[in-house]
């Protein structure tokens, strides 16, 4: 089929193989959020066949691991939303180190630990960041640096007390 979105919102899906998508490389757009996904087991390869893929919605899955190498391929994924994960700024990283297009970034709503300037070094391109109410406390130094792009910030719901020097250098 020519299916270009698909939107699984609001189900119990809790595992998702290397072949759930064999067939769709057409997908453009991808919402599994609200579904039971950290339950499961979320493989590496899982989203290997949908090369054309422009969004992923991941949001509200109670995922506490994303594997490796999990956006390996998508070089055309330009917006990602991982609302309510659990993620820490290495994992984080590593997640996104394979995503060259990537514009819009929502990680809202979780408890990301250990943000830093190396955590979004890999994504120099992106253009809107969502850090909504993401339990950061405080917004480290120079952590925008790499992002010579970012043109929309979204701290809300963070509970800063203040902005130190260099935070949004």
């Amino acid at each position: 089929p020519l299916l270009r979105v698909l939107n699984v919102r609001g189900n119990r899906i809790s595992y998702l193989s290397p072949e759930t998508f064999e067939g769709t490389d057409q997908l453009w757009h991808l919402s599994l959020a609200e579904n039971i996904l950290g339950e499961g087991l979320l493989p590496t390869g899982a989203f290997a066949h949908l090369r054309n893929l422009r969004s992923l919605d991941l949001s509200h899955n109670n995922i506490q691991h994303f594997p490796a190498n999990l956006l390996l391929g998508l070089k055309k994924l330009g917006s990602i939303a991982l609302d309510g994960s659990r993620l820490s700024g290495p994992e984080l990283t590593g997640l996104l180190s394979d995503t060259p297009a990537l514009k819009r970034l929502s990680v809202a709503n979780t408890t990301l630990r250990g943000l830093s300037r190396e955590t979004l070094a890999g994504v120099p391109q992106l253009e809107e960041l969502a850090l909504v109410s993401a339990g950061l406390g405080e917004f480290p130094a120079r952590a925008l640096e790499p992002l010579r792009k970012l043109r929309s910030l979204d701290l809300s719901g963070n509970g800063l007390s203040a902005l130190h020097p260099y935070a949004l250098a």
